[in-house]
């Protein structure tokens, strides 16, 4: 049986969007990579904004979801898709003025942000 383990697992939810975040190292054959991933920004309503993740790596590879299109992706680690979920337009993050920024729905580091982590180890 292949191991899994958890470097990274949360989800936040704020003014109708969410971003959910697992990312596991992995022995197991279904990912050569080495890695299981999946990055999601979208809205509560279920539509996806943007999002990583090699679901399927052995048949189709690392996929980069958008609202209109699926592209397949060279994977350069899990690093570069965090990056690129951070670096998305204010349009479809919160801009209310909580005093509270949020990792990928705001930019920036969650003030609270060990409330609305499930799980989160350093790798």
């Amino acid at each position: 049986m292949a191991s899994y383990t958890t470097v990274v697992d949360w989800k936040d939810v704020e003014d109708g969007y969410v971003a959910d975040v697992t990312i596991r190292q992995t022995d197991a054959e279904m990912y050569p990579s080495g890695w299981d991933y999946g990055l999601h920004v979208g809205k509560i309503s279920g539509d996806t904004i943007l999002r990583y993740d090699n679901a399927h790596e052995r048949t189709k590879g690392h996929e980069r979801h958008t609202e209109d299109d699926v592209e397949y992706i060279e994977f350069r680690g899990c690093s570069h898709c965090t990056t690129a979920l951070n670096g998305r337009p204010k349009s479809c993050r919160p801009s209310r003025g909580t005093g509270r920024s949020r990792t990928l729905l705001g930019g920036k580091h969650h003030a609270n942000a060990q409330s609305h982590r499930r799980r989160s180890r350093p790798p």
